[in-house]
């Protein structure tokens, strides 16, 4: 049994809280006591820790502060129930070798569900390349989809239900046993789909899908100049398995090649079968071992990336390896660009007498000449460029070619420009390892000429500019503040009063800091200093001192490198989108169908507050408030009023209590209803007709279903 994701109740406000300094935890109450979790961010204070099928008094406690320099006056009351969970059925991963040594059992995943409906299909080999390149495998189908693959592609082999054990708002997982459904198995993909045996499931709702193939083979390949190499082993002794029969099929269902693997398991596709363009590039590889053992290779996904694995370098040289270099990278008008290139053969041996043209481009991409070198001793290639005195400034490539009509085999890029060198420079230090708010810090120049005599009399400027950071150097490997907090601008203050440096070359200033930006982040505060020659042109250096936090700040070190993203969905191809009424309906998979929400306004004579609760099931939209449901109602001042209803498509007002959970919600049962005393304020009356319409509808991408 596996317990579901806890919901959450959030608190939304008119005005954003207070990003540093109160403890938000110490103003909330959830059925009289502290809840589990608090999170205060934004403008929301999220409560976690919920049950599905339970009512909770969520209580905001008096002096409530926010970054408007208001609090709350009177506490405020808030009933909420979470509601059950939808039922729901949904496979385990995007995995679809089933080894056949294991259990042949394919976990089922459901909540409150009693049973499942399954259809099993087949697809043959022969419909690989174009289920591939179609986009459709490990993707979630529709019943339209379905259809198709029983009528063009495919063939219905098996269907049926199987019995769950429910417990109620948990997930179950039930084996499903393929040996069973499907005793005598053919060279293929199979594709399971099931749905909530409970409730009415309509053609254009996506249905949980498994691809799956049972085999013992397991295929890795490697591409080089040498071809396409492919080994098999077994999956449950990783052993090489010999006498493999391999396919090379390519997109557009063409056998490209065939080959058998060897003792070693390994066999060999040659280069000039990988290059096919268009309809001939390589789709699949399929490999068979008997009867019933059959599995294949997808190729038009991208290989495995090893760039994090330490192997990144040098893209491998065709059959000619050209290395190409100037003498320096930065050229005057008038000045000479000598060129070189060595050439070497794929055994790192040099290639004589083979002549080399050398293509010039300007900084346009057009030609301005092109030169031909025989070759000399070793491999070697010597030229001179003539830098004319009205050549285009900006970067120039150097392209070499051992065929004019064909593809570069080597770039060089160098720049011309009109250039000065610099003629001073200068220290900026200071003894200070950090800077504190509103306490000065020190900080010396050190200015001279490159030649060795003191800088004297030099002008200087500059700025500070304090710029939020997740890192501190005196805390390696730490990660300070929300990581999805939103990006600012850097605050920037001049430096204002800088003495000239003196008859030594230096000089000394102080650097102060007022108030700083509101953050959970760290920040620096970077110091520019430039100094003018007597010409105009300046040095600039930049001394970055870190801000003492005001308060204790938390550190987290991950125990990973890198980002780590979660893979929530697979994007629906293109050509499976479709417009109309139910347009959103076959973007949800069964973890989203019950993404609804309600709405809770609540209205107070000094303050307003917006509350997420909660998602209604999708089964069912009846309101569930009276007949004005939804609407926005002041009963005078001093009162509180709450009316629950589905969202309208307005715009939400000022002070909108909004009800929104990350599972399913509800809220208790409204007030009795009052009559209307016909007051209400003038920027009530403004606030509703400014309202302005907006789309509920929205795409969701389907998850990647796996084991």
């Amino acid at each position: 049994m596996q317990t579901a994701p806890a919901p959450r109740a959030c608190v939304q406000f008119s005005e954003p809280l207070l990003k540093n300094g109160p403890d938000y935890s110490s103003f909330v109450t959830l059925d009289g006591a502290a809840p589990k979790a608090v999170e205060a961010k934004g403008s929301e204070i999220c409560v976690e820790g919920l049950a599905h099928g339970q009512r909770y008094k969520l209580v905001l406690r008096q002096g409530l502060p926010s970054s408007v320099e208001e609090v709350i006056e009177t506490p405020v009351s808030l009933d909420v129930y979470v509601k059950d969970r939808a039922p729901m059925v949904r496979f385990t991963g995007d995995s679809f070798v089933l080894p056949t040594t294991a259990r042949r059992g394919i976990p089922i995943v459901s909540v409150n569900t009693e049973s499942a409906k399954l259809k099993l299909y087949r697809i043959g080999d022969r419909n690989i390349s174009s289920l591939l390149t179609s986009s459709q495998f490990l993707t979630q189908i529709d019943g339209y989809s379905e259809e198709r693959i029983k009528d063009e592609s495919g063939e219905l082999v098996w269907q049926g239900s199987i019995e769950i054990e429910t417990e109620l708002n948990k997930e179950v997982v039930t084996s499903f046993p393929v040996d069973e459904a499907l005793p005598q198995r053919k060279p293929g993909v199979y594709v399971l789909t099931a749905s909530s045996g409970t409730g009415l499931t309509q053609d254009w709702d996506a249905r949980a899908t498994q691809w799956f193939v049972v085999s013992d083979i397991g295929m890795s390949t490697f591409a080089g100049t040498d071809g396409l190499t492919v080994f098999a082993r077994s999956l449950a002794s990783a052993k090489p398995l010999a006498e493999v029969e391999l396919q090379l099929v390519a997109k557009n269902n063409e056998v490209l090649g065939t080959a058998t693997t060897d003792a070693e398991g390994r066999a060999t596709f040659s280069a000039g079968l990988i290059r096919g363009t268009a309809s001939m590039t390589p789709a699949a590889i399929t490999a068979r071992k008997g009867s019933d053992d059959y599995v294949f290779l997808d190729m038009t996904r991208a290989g495995f990336d090893l760039s994090d694995r330490g192997v990144t370098g040098r893209a491998a040289p065709g059959a000619i390896d050209v290395f190409a270099w100037t003498e320096r990278g930065i050229y005057r008008a008038g000045e000479t660009v000598h060129a070189a290139a060595l050439t070497r053969d794929v055994n790192g041996a040099a290639i004589e007498k083979l002549p080399l043209t050398f293509v010039f481009l300007r900084p346009d991409g057009v030609e301005d000449r092109r030169l031909v070198s025989g070759g000399g001793k070793l491999g070697g290639h010597t030229l001179d460029l003539p830098v004319p005195e009205n050549a285009m400034r900006g970067t120039w490539t150097m392209q070499i070619f051992t065929d004019p009509k064909g593809s570069a085999i080597a770039e060089k890029q160098f720049l011309v420009d009109d250039f000065v060198p610099d003629r001073t420079e200068f220290d900026l230090t200071g003894e200070a390892k950090a800077i504190e708010i509103g306490t000065p810090v020190e900080v010396a120049v050190d200015g001279r000429y490159l030649y060795g005599a003191p800088a004297a009399g030099l002008t200087l400027e500059g700025e500070i500019a304090v710029r939020p950071t997740r890192r501190s150097e005196m805390f390696e490997g730490y990660f300070f503040g929300l990581a999805d907090e939103e990006a600012s601008e850097d605050t920037r203050l001049p430096l204002e009063g800088l003495e000239p440096l003196d008859e030594n070359g230096k000089s000394v200033f102080h650097v102060d800091l007022a108030e700083v930006p509101g953050t959970t982040q760290l920040l620096n505060a970077n110091v520019t200093v430039r100094m003018r020659e007597a010409g105009g042109r300046a040095v600039e250096r930049t001394l970055t001192l870190p801000v003492k936090p005001e308060g204790p700040v938390i550190g987290i070190k991950p125990e990973f490198s890198g980002d780590l993203a979660e893979k929530l969905g697979r994007e629906i191809p293109r050509h499976r989108r479709r417009r109309g009424r139910h347009q959103d309906r076959d973007a949800r998979s069964p973890l989203e169908a019950d993404q609804r929400r309600t709405e809770l306004s609540v209205v107070s004579r000094r303050h307003r507050l917006e509350i997420r609760a909660g998602h209604l099931h999708e089964t069912g939209r009846e309101r569930l408030g009276r007949r004005d449901g939804g609407r926005r109602r002041n009963f005078g001042p001093g009162r509180l009023g709450a009316v629950i209803g589905w969202r309208s498509r307005r715009r939400p007002l000022t002070g909108r209590l909004r009800a929104l959970s990350s599972m399913q919600a509800g809220m208790s049962r409204p007030p009795p209803r009052r009559p209307r005393t016909g007051w209400r304020s003038l920027s009530t009356r403004r606030a509703m007709r400014s309202g302005r319409r907006r789309s509920s509808r929205s795409r969701r991408a389907l998850p990647a279903n796996c084991w």
